[in-house]
């Protein structure tokens, strides 16, 4: 029997369902929260932008940062995640992943997978159903996935 991880997230939740046939139902074997994403940048960031000064004009002004606080917990919350996958893989808990994540965060979740984890992946969906119920989710993935 082939064991299937589903992982529905979004940038300050996610879930992780496990489906073992066709007609068996999803069942949720983990929820994870990462709350800082949820904070407002003025929360996450501790004091002002350092200062530069052009030579020879007058003033300074703020240095840009390159990554927001609130990118920077994203990444965070998915590296968290694909080493939770990773675990599962490790341990032989999942032969074959589905990756249901709103547009912006799977992007972010390729990036933090491992080639062993991405070869795992059998179908990616780009939306957000992390609050949906496992009903919905199911009603999401091609009947090819559960054999």
């Amino acid at each position: 029997m082939t064991t299937t991880w589903i992982l529905v997230a979004e940038r300050s939740r996610a879930r992780i369902f496990t489906l073992q046939n066709r007609v068996a139902p999803l069942q949720e074997l983990e929820s994870l929260v990462h709350p800082q994403s949820r904070l407002k940048e003025s929360e996450l960031v501790s004091d002002h932008a350092g200062k530069l000064s052009d030579k020879g004009q007058p003033g300074t002004h703020a240095a840009p940062s390159a990554t927001s606080a609130k990118e920077k917990e994203a990444e965070l919350f998915a590296r968290q995640l694909c080493q939770r996958l990773e675990q599962g893989r490790a341990q032989q808990q999942l032969e074959r992943l589905v990756v249901i994540a709103a547009p912006d965060f799977l992007g972010l979740l390729r990036q933090q997978m491992g080639a062993a984890l991405r070869a795992l992946v059998v179908a990616e969906l780009d939306k957000n159903l992390a609050t949906a119920s496992a009903e919905q989710i199911r009603s999401h993935l091609p009947e090819r996935l559960a054999q």
